[in-house]
């Protein structure tokens, strides 16, 4: 007696029960959310990382709970801090979505253009002045690239490295990093000049002395 054949239509999802709870009804959108939360340890700091309303944060961050049937963050705890159960699906949330990004970028890599996204952290008189036209030199020479800019201080640009957010960042060499694990390269001398009225007698005076009496020299 010989095996029934198998539907040539058979959908692999026919072949797992369906539930409500799996992967396949979580969105990325909750996991960043998710992630961001638990790196900066409260919601109003992830929603100013994320760009999102603290509302939507909270409502992913509830969806996520939801769909998963546990408590992700201990909310009680100052700063906030992930449950043992939000502590074991962060490493899994963390991998899914690089895995994810793999994937688009291996996709997108078989066109002929290069294809990706760059997250860039930087401060307002760098994006104001250098960066414009870095970013018109990338733009023409790799259209498939998208730029994605976060602005803050040599402090927060640094963290952000630290902490993945950004890929890379442009900041003032002081004060000097103090994350051991990050490098940099100085590209950029910015001059500055002192601006006084025509008949101010401090030039005629400065003359006399030596450069280095000035301040940071």
């Amino acid at each position: 007696m010989s095996a029934p054949e198998e539907p040539d239509d058979l959908d692999v999802g026919d072949l797992v029960p369906r539930d409500p709870r799996d992967a396949m009804s979580l969105q990325t959108a909750w996991l960043r959310s998710f992630l961001a939360v638990a790196d900066k340890g409260g919601f109003g700091a992830a929603t100013a990382a994320l760009h999102l309303s603290q509302s939507r944060v909270s409502a992913h961050i509830a969806a996520l709970e939801h769909t998963l049937g546990v408590t992700l963050f201990d909310r009680k705890a100052r700063p906030i801090c992930t449950t043992a159960a939000g502590e074991l699906f962060r490493g899994h949330a963390m991998a899914a979505l690089l895995e994810l990004q793999r994937g688009v970028e291996a996709v997108r890599s078989t066109l002929d253009n290069v294809v990706a996204q760059v997250t860039i952290g930087s401060y307002p008189s760098v994006s104001s002045t250098y960066l414009p036209g870095i970013l018109q030199e990338l733009q023409a020479c790799h259209p498939g690239v998208t730029v994605e800019l976060h602005e803050g201080t040599a402090a927060t640009l640094e963290e952000m490295v630290a902490s993945g957010t950004v890929d890379l960042a442009f900041r003032p060499l002081l004060p000097k990093m103090r994350e051991t694990t990050l490098c940099h390269r100085t590209i950029w001398h910015e001059d500055i000049v002192v601006v006084m009225r025509e008949h101010d007698p401090s030039p005629r005076r400065s003359r006399s002395a030596s450069r280095t009496s000035w301040p940071g020299r």
